[in-house]
């Protein structure tokens, strides 16, 4: 995988640290780190690049909050975020112990701290092929459930798709979110930048990973159990 200088950005750095952090400054507030990668073949030779963003929000209150994009006003080191937009002066430092990310610092000079359980999802996790269940055939008097290879999730990180259920093809460009395990195809040359399918990653109980689309409910299924599939 390629990814130019992209991996000494300040978003690449914000990854481990993603999730939502209950703080103790009011009830309900919270303050959560959004990332998610956007990765984009050659057509020429192959090659994978990727860039990376983060977003930040806020909810001093527990009532109201504010995103700010990573960049002008929103910058982070790899340890310490500052934040200094409008009326919000804010100054939060990270830091990961045993898999546990905790926050602490200030937003507009009130102390404010917290931690979280969750935590990104790298893409190589779900490394492999996903399979779409057909219509069980009868053969032999007992019924088949034939599969079709729809999505494949390459080592290197590049993808396939069938999106005639038939022949995977290349993914010309695609996002992932860390937080969210959501990969979302963009398929359309007219609208490169808005995904034509979204795939929801996680597992099911006796198939192991699976990749969940909204539209119907389908599941992509990376083991052919000889059963009907699970739906959302």
């Amino acid at each position: 995988m390629s990814t130019g200088s992209s991996q000494q950005s300040p978003a690449y750095a914000l990854i481990p640290f993603t999730g939502y952090y209950s703080l103790d400054a009011q009830a309900g507030s919270f303050l959560m780190v959004d990332t998610h990668e956007e990765c984009t073949i050659s057509p020429a030779g192959g090659s994978l690049t990727c860039e990376y963003f983060g977003k930040i929000t806020l909810s001093p209150d527990g009532k109201t909050s504010e995103v700010f994009p990573l960049g002008t006003g929103c910058t982070f080191d790899g340890n310490t975020l500052l934040i200094n937009v409008g009326e919000t002066l804010a100054k939060l430092t990270f830091s990961n112990t045993s898999g546990t990310s905790s926050v602490s610092g200030t937003i507009n000079d009130n102390p404010v701290a917290g931690s979280t359980p969750f935590g990104p999802v790298q893409l190589s996790l779900w490394t492999g092929t996903y399979y779409l269940q057909q219509a069980a055939v009868q053969h032999g008097g007992l019924l088949e459930y034939p599969y079709t290879a729809t999505l494949q999730v390459n080592p290197d990180g590049t993808m396939l798709f069938a999106a005639d259920h038939i022949n995977l093809t290349p993914v010309p460009k695609y996002w992932y979110d860390y937080g969210m395990f959501v990969i979302g195809l963009m398929l359309d040359p007219n609208a490169p930048e808005i995904p034509s399918i979204l795939y929801e990653m996680g597992t099911s109980s006796g198939w192991g990973r699976v990749a969940g689309t909204a539209i119907g409910g389908t599941l992509l299924v990376s083991i052919q159990l000889q059963e009907p599939a699970p739906h959302l």
